[in-house]
């Protein structure tokens, strides 16, 4: 793996699109294209409980899920 830095998205959680961490390779190929390299997608929950914790999909907010060649590592 190069010295490149990491290609960035931002991911927001909400109907009818939510979090699913495995989904997140799909997602980020129909945005870029191509998933050669290092991929970190900032996951942003819009509309948290009072909790802290997603009202969609029950995460908690500061995910940063990191791909490599299109993968979750």
């Amino acid at each position: 793996m190069s010295g490149a830095a990491p290609r960035r998205l931002v991911f927001v959680c909400r109907p009818p699109r939510e979090f699913v961490a495995w989904e997140l390779a799909a997602w980020a190929a129909e945005e870029l294209g191509d998933l050669s390299g290092v991929v970190e997608v900032a996951v942003r929950h819009p509309d948290p409980e009072m909790d802290g914790s997603c009202r969609w999909c029950g995460a908690r907010r500061g995910e940063v899920v990191r791909l490599v060649d299109g993968r979750l590592a």
